[in-house]
């Protein structure tokens, strides 16, 4: 991720990829300082500023594909200023559940009315973590973490403004805490063991699920989308660099944080059981997977532990990505997370509750889908390696599960204090599923070297080390 050397190969001018990452933030600065008058209609058509870049990243997907070899996907771009950015099977999968996301996160149905400041900022969001993962030095992925924690401030300022943002300070100090450990790692080899923190803080490991919580249940519903994609991927990122650098240190040091880690899923669990907010259940559930995947990392042999966790995540994104789709139409008229206010969809929307049963039942499963079982050979070997920490880490992710679980089984069999209109899916939302379903034939077609459900990620096996 911070690697100083930089890729070898032909750099080209700035073009395509370029345009993933800059193309955002230049309708971001438009919507900025535009009129209001234009500021409102470039706000409805955001959208746009994203699309190019996510069918540039899919063609890139396709085409790379064909290859089936570590060189299948390669393109190089020279920046000024010595920058650089790189698009390989190291980071396009990630970069494409981003490229993906973003366009859906200013689509999707609001509690609130939809601002252009706030489109602005979800561009910028998108922008950021997009250089974070296609940077191809350090100084470019430096500027990624820094400017998506200065979004996610915003973001949170912009939602809780009645409260005159007080509840944006805790996430905003969390997260430049990681950006100042990225910082770090990026000046000094000797502190790369630094990105371990940085990625505990952006997966919402204990002690900083208490952020991850808060902001989901403070953002809008797009923002959730594109913080829990966008914060996740460059988070295992940073994850795979920091317990590599802190295996090659000090042997035992990575065990230590493994174990921690391990413990910290189990906790993650346990708090999100007893959470009566939806949004914080989601928020507890994805910290323990955070934690789990961290742990997994530290004491799982690399060579399995890798591909485990990239499987895992893929399949557990994607998946995540539909229940949130799922619950934006009930959360943009309930206009609160409280469990209490959900209950009886399966009654009054049988597909909408379908979709949410069947992207549960994609998480609980995607140790097996994800890598060709891999996920379950790691749990295993977790176990051997250390039973205490393996148990801890396999609980706190059951755990996780359950508490989200049962969040899904009170929306659609549950009793509401006041009944839900909840029309079935709309055709927005059908053509969600439509390409939620085209993009998982997609992935799972692609050649376990290139980035499939059989794809080894953020690290491919078959080539070594970048």
């Amino acid at each position: 991720m911070l690697s100083t050397v930089m890729a070898t190969g032909e750099f080209d001018p700035a073009g395509p990829l370029a345009m993933v990452v800059f193309l955002p933030l230049v309708g971001a600065l438009l919507l900025g300082f535009a009129p209001k008058p234009v500021a409102r209609v470039l706000g409805r058509v955001a959208v746009l500023w994203t699309l190019p870049g996510a069918l540039f990243l899919l063609a890139a997907a396709w085409f790379g594909a064909s290859g089936h070899s570590v060189v299948g996907v390669r393109w190089l771009e020279r920046l000024p200023a010595g920058a650089g950015l790189v698009l390989s099977i190291w980071n396009i999968v990630p970069a494409l559940l981003v490229g993906l996301t973003a366009p859906l996160a200013l689509l999707v149905a609001e509690p609130r009315e939809k601002t252009p400041a706030r489109a602005g900022w979800l561009l910028v969001l998108a922008s950021s973590t997009q250089a974070a993962l296609l940077g191809a030095g350090p100084g470019m992925v430096i500027l990624g973490w820094v400017g998506g924690t200065w979004a996610l401030f915003f973001l949170l300022g912009e939602a809780d403004a009645e409260a005159q943002g007080q509840k944006a300070n805790g996430p905003f100090v969390a997260h430049a805490l990681a950006c100042a450990c990225v910082l770090a790692a990026g000046l000094s080899p000797g502190l790369l063991p630094l990105l371990v923190l940085a990625a505990a803080i952006r997966l919402g490991v204990p002690p900083f699920h208490g952020p991850l919580a808060r902001a989901f249940e403070v953002l809008p519903t797009g923002a959730v989308l594109l913080l829990g994609v966008g914060f996740t991927t460059t988070g295992l990122l940073a994850a795979h660099d920091g317990t590599l650098a802190l295996a090659r240190a000090v042997g035992t040091s990575a065990v230590v944080a493994g174990t921690l880690a391990a413990f910290g899923a189990l906790w993650a669990g346990l708090v999100a059981l007893p959470q009566d907010d939806l949004r914080r259940r989601v928020a507890g559930f994805l910290s323990a997977q955070g934690a789990m995947w961290l742990a997994l990392l530290a004491l799982v042999d690399p060579a399995l532990a890798r591909p485990a966790v990239g499987g895992w995540a893929l399949v557990t994104l994607v998946a995540l990505v539909a229940i949130v789709v799922a619950y934006a139409r009930l959360w943009a008229f309930a206009r609160t997370g409280d469990l209490r206010a959900y209950g009886g969809l399966g009654q009054v929307a049988l597909l909408r509750s379908t979709l949410l049963l069947l992207a549960f039942a994609a998480l609980l499963a995607a140790p097996f889908l994800g890598a060709r079982g891999s996920g379950v050979k790691a749990l295993a070997a977790s176990l051997v390696a250390s039973p205490l920490a393996g148990g801890a880490l396999a609980l706190g992710g059951a755990l996780g599960c359950l508490a989200l679980g049962l969040a899904i089984y009170r929306t659609i069999r549950g009793q509401a204090a006041m009944p839900l209109p909840a029309p079935d899916l709309s055709g927005r939302e059908w053509a969600f599923l439509a390409l939620l379903a085209a993009t998982l034939i997609f992935l799972s077609s692609l050649g376990p070297e290139v980035g499939g459900l059989g794809s080894l990620w953020p690290v491919f096996a078959a080539a070594g080390t970048p």
